[in-house]
């Protein structure tokens, strides 16, 4: 059990190294040879690279081990039920809350200019609330 847990953490570590490895070889080159960097700014850099991708893979690793098992569940139980309703209406509220609760949206919203936060993190959350129940209707119906 612990090797097997062991395994999917080097697995998401891996996988963040593969995603934050190339940006950093563009960063490297980029530094040494059209725009030089000063060593402390690179260290700052390298460090926070080592972060990200520990960081990352941890995290990753977290939503595989709790997130997707309790999503799962709640998958299966919502479409036990039989319910179109049910079903369509749990999509909804789930794609709004979950839209609602990402990061990037507040980042974005609050740097948008001339545009409130809030009417803007509300639109983008209903639009993808709609689309998700559409995305389980062809899911269902083919």
């Amino acid at each position: 059990m612990v090797y097997k847990k062991r395994s999917a953490i080097y697995e998401k570590l891996h996988e963040a190294i593969s995603s934050v490895l190339p940006i950093v070889i563009i960063v490297l080159l980029l530094s040494f040879t059209v725009v030089p960097v000063e060593p402390d700014l690179m260290l700052s850099f390298l460090t926070g690279a080592l972060l990200l991708v520990i960081g990352s893979g941890l995290f990753n690793f977290g939503c595989d081990t709790a997130l997707s098992k309790i999503g799962s569940m709640i998958g299966a139980k919502i479409t036990q039920s039989r319910s179109l309703d049910k079903i369509l209406g749990c999509s909804f509220l789930l794609g709004c809350a979950v839209t609602i609760a990402e990061p990037d949206l507040s980042v974005l919203a609050a740097n948008v200019p001339h545009i409130r936060t809030i009417p803007l993190m509300m639109t983008v959350s209903i639009g993808v609330g709609l689309f998700l129940p559409m995305a389980m209707l062809r899911i269902l119906l083919g």
